[in-house]
């Protein structure tokens, strides 16, 4: 959803939406490693991520500061890591990008509460991820 409203956002304002340095990079993969690139985004990714920010920072933090702020701050880091290669050079984009890894990592975060366990949120980053390549796939061929 989030990936649309950026090509829709691009599209009618002519800002270079796709200037985030991680996505780029992920689209590059996907051009010249099609395997690893899906073994990367859906399978390596869910399953280290969610165990690093879900399973570790979101369980420490919320052992001593309450769910809330552990949401907000794990997701705030989740977002960060997606575009800490830009961290010197932020554009416009980077930020766009930041949010969406934030409200990514506030669902995320919702989704292993929810469901009170750390596969709620692996299986929930897996369909973020197949939808996202799904969409890579089709600005490659159009």
């Amino acid at each position: 959803m989030f990936m649309m409203l950026i090509i829709v956002i691009s599209k009618i304002s002519g800002i270079d939406m796709n200037t985030s340095l991680n996505q780029v990079k992920n689209e590059v993969s996907f051009k010249t490693d099609i395997f690893y690139s899906m073994f990367v985004a859906l399978i390596y990714a869910p399953i280290v991520e969610e165990v690093v920010f879900r399973g570790v920072v979101y369980k420490s933090i919320k052992r001593n500061y309450g769910g809330f702020k552990a949401i907000l701050i794990s997701s705030f880091l989740f977002g960060a890591m997606h575009v800490m290669n830009s961290f010197n050079n932020l554009s416009f984009s980077e930020l766009i990008y930041f949010s969406i890894y934030f409200i990514m990592g506030i669902a995320l975060g919702i989704s292993y509460e929810y469901t009170n366990s750390i596969w709620g949120s692996i299986i929930n980053h897996f369909i973020w991820n197949f939808i996202t390549l799904i969409i890579m796939f089709i600005k490659i061929i159009i």
